[in-house]
């Protein structure tokens, strides 16, 4: 599982998200969760950048 940082949501791991190696978010005292994006916010951030490069 990991913390997506643009939804703020848990996510199960799929090979289209982007986990981060190095970042965690603490849920509680005994449970560390890695960070990363979610394939939707992905898709969502790769579009404004295409609008922003077409403008």
């Amino acid at each position: 599982m990991y913390y997506c940082i643009a939804c703020k949501k848990l996510h199960e791991k799929t090979d289209s998200a982007w986990v981060f190696k190095t970042g965690f978010h603490t849920l509680s005292k005994d449970e560390i969760i890695q960070l990363g994006i979610c394939q939707t916010q992905q898709t969502s951030s790769q579009q404004v950048e295409k609008q922003a490069r077409s403008a």
